[in-house]
């Protein structure tokens, strides 16, 4: 019997049509709340009715979002490194589309795929200031931070463990156990141009919470991601002393706060032979690459339901079942051949060059009232190696929030650019509202 509509789905109804003349009125705060309703949600996670789940407030605000984009003055879209091979492996996504045995399949994974990739690729040009970057930041800081202060408070207070259901519909515990990874360094990093004091302490509140939050999940590969996040944002925010002083207080902590039940798991990464899912997973790597070398240039096709359609024609082990691929590479090898995988390693080549020429430009044209540009780019940077970390053990391929994150620093690039523009022609160094003060009391 279908639960009676409650007060929350009222709240979600009203905000969702709310931002529909919103988008309407700003591109920019149109941009936001595509993003907000895309990665965090909330209309399918934080409500009980059906009725109100099954509302598409996601793509009428997208909708909504691309008329008011196109009349908007100003670019649309930044053409840098990072984009050219988004838009390169996007397309390369719809030619092995159209070459796949399972068309239908296929087309399915392309048109959620394509429904954020417009939405990324607006970010690169809607977002044109200092203050629009920073709400931006916070935004993407805040989708998965939500989920790490939910499931951090449930296993803090008594809970054991929660294999779905506990992040965005549709992901699973490895799922949201990624989300939650990448979280920790733009929790941090985005916090640096934050000056309400609350809203910055909030904010570290949430970075504190991914780690119990990853644990909860029991996800081996989450906690990888989590690891490399955690030791790699308190380096390059504290220095390498600092870091291992905290670690050294924390590691007591975290241990104390795992359940025998997720430490064996953990443990279970050691085990070369005995892990049943460590055994299906190398088996669905060797047919991964059995796909790619049949289908070298093209793959097999994009999507679970084709990786699964095609298992058995390409398994090894006589006793083995389809599984899905199990990492990011493997998935963009099989699905789209050796091109489509060369695109996505240079998509995040490009991003990390992107993001150390914003750190040197910052650092060499701006000084100490760079430390923002610095900030967001190191947060950029970790959180896409922990997705590279935690994805290699991950189907998520079509991971939307990592290709948000990677291509946000285009316009920060930009950003850096204007502002070193603004001084060398002698305009004021710094926007209005970002004083120095609030980046030496965020750092």
């Amino acid at each position: 019997m279908m639960a009676a509509i409650g007060w929350r789905d009222l709240v979600m109804v009203v905000v969702g049509l709310g931002l529909l003349p919103l988008a309407l009125y700003n591109a920019y705060y149109g941009l936001l709340a595509y993003c907000w309703l895309s990665f965090m949600r909330p209309h399918q996670t934080l409500i009980w009715h059906e009725s109100v789940m099954g509302m598409r407030f996601t793509f009428f605000v997208g909708i909504v979002l691309i008329f008011r984009a196109m009349t908007t003055p100003g670019p649309k879209f930044r053409m840098k490194a990072p984009t050219i091979f988004f838009v390169g492996f996007w397309v390369w996504m719809v030619v092995c589309t159209v070459m796949s045995t399972y068309q239908a399949e296929s087309t399915v994974f392309l048109e959620k795929f394509s429904k954020i990739g417009i939405a990324v690729m607006l970010l690169t040009g809607l977002v044109g200031t200092r203050k629009q970057l920073k709400w931006m930041v916070v935004l993407l800081a805040w989708c998965p931070g939500f989920y790490a202060v939910k499931l951090g408070l449930y296993l803090l207070t008594g809970g054991s463990t929660v294999t779905h259901h506990g992040g965005p519909e549709g992901f699973d515990n490895n799922d949201i156990a990624l989300f939650v990874a990448m979280a920790f360094p733009m929790l941090i990093f985005g916090a640096v141009e934050v000056r309400h004091i609350w809203m910055r302490r909030g904010m570290y509140v949430a970075a504190a919470m991914c780690v119990p939050a990853v644990i909860v999940g029991e996800s081996r590969g989450g906690m990888l991601a989590m690891a490399a996040s955690l030791v790699i944002t308190l380096w390059r925010r504290v220095g390498t002393w600092k870091t291992v002083v905290v670690l050294a207080l924390a590691l007591p902590v975290i241990l104390a706060i795992i359940p025998q039940k997720t430490m064996w798991r953990y443990k279970s990464l050691q085990q070369k032979n005995g892990d049943v899912a460590a055994i299906g997973r190398l088996n669905a790597w060797k047919v991964a690459t059995r796909m790619a070398d049949a289908h070298p240039v093209t793959g097999v096709g994009m999507g679970v339901d084709v990786f699964l359609a095609e298992y058995d024609k390409y398994k090894i082990e006589t006793d083995d079942w389809p599984h899905v691929a199990h990492s990011v590479w493997f998935s963009a090898l099989a699905g789209m051949g050796y091109p489509g995988l060369a695109l996505f390693v240079l998509l995040i080549l490009a991003t990390f060059w992107t993001t150390r020429r914003v750190r040197r430009l910052a650092r060499d044209s701006l000084g100490d009232t760079g430390r923002w540009a610095v900030s967001y780019a190191t947060g950029i940077e970790t959180a896409v190696v922990a997705f590279a970390i935690g994805g290699s053990f991950l189907s998520q391929i079509g991971f939307e929030y990592v290709y948000a994150v990677m291509l946000l620093s285009v316009p920060l690039h930009a950003i850096v650019q204007n502002e070193i523009a603004a001084i060398e022609s002698g305009e004021t160094d710094l926007p209005a509202g970002d004083a120095p003060e609030a980046l030496e009391s965020a750092a």
